[in-house]
């Protein structure tokens, strides 16, 4: 049955052969300047703005993470990822003396040098966490942060319902759209440091939940998929940061 189910999924879901997990968790580079390593560059492809370096200051899986300065505008382009349902994680450690701002920034379009449209902006800090909505839409949403411990990070999303649910520290944080002037796809992570002092980041993943390399939801998949089921009733699995921040 399940080989069955597998073909059915190849063969209607094209999409999904194409678009491929995504995982980083920094150990296997050596201590220095991350930009050019891993797909991982500066914002427009300027190495000056991939301020951030692999460092074993801190590290949730030892020995590396990744470290932000307060000059990083880091991306990692992602590609063939535009429908069902997906899970951006990770882990954050912000210092409690942390000064200035860092930013998690999921975009649905990006190219170098070319139109960017934003999903999720998470803006971190010593005192708050803020979820800033994205392209066209605008939020508020605060807790406050956890400071000087690894914290996990979720942004489950169902390009298909366009909608996206955060989850900080394993609890629901925000549910928004996805895109409301943009694209139906996953184009590029954006890491941000506004003047930020040193923040961290580490075991990032982009899986695709449900599918044979995730065969168990993960927390934040199994409540979207509870609510997804009694309020359609069936299953559906494949169901500015700098100019955002002004644009509103």
């Amino acid at each position: 049955m399940s080989r069955w189910i597998g073909c059915v999924s190849l063969t209607f879901l094209p999409v999904a052969a194409i678009a491929q997990p995504w995982s980083d968790n920094f150990d296997s580079y050596a201590v220095g300047p991350i930009d050019g390593q891993g797909g991982w560059e500066g914002w427009g492809n300027d190495a000056e703005l991939g301020g951030a370096e692999v460092t074993d200051a801190q590290a949730s899986s030892a020995p590396h993470s990744l470290g932000l300065r307060p000059t990083t505008d880091l991306v990692r382009s992602i590609e063939g990822v535009g429908s069902g349902l997906w899970a951006v994680r990770g882990e954050i450690f912000i210092p409690s003396d942390h000064s200035g701002v860092t930013f998690l920034i999921l975009l649905n379009r990006y190219s170098h040098g070319g139109p960017a449209n934003w999903s999720t902006q998470l803006k971190f800090d010593s005192s708050q966490l803020i979820s800033q909505g994205g392209s066209g839409f605008r939020r508020g949403v605060s807790t406050d942060s956890i400071t000087d411990r690894w914290v996990s990070f979720e942004i489950l999303i169902d390009l298909d319902a366009n909608q996206q649910t955060i989850f900080y520290n394993g609890e629901v944080f925000d549910q928004t759209p996805w895109q409301r002037t943009g694209d139906d796809s996953l184009a590029a992570i954006n890491l941000y440091s506004d003047n930020g002092s040193d923040a961290y980041f580490d075991n990032l993943e982009l899986v695709r939940v449900g599918s044979p390399q995730v065969p168990a939801l993960s927390l934040g998949g199994f409540v979207l998929l509870v609510s997804s089921l009694l309020t359609v009733g069936f299953f559906v699995f494949p169901s500015v940061r700098r100019n955002a921040l002004a644009a509103g």
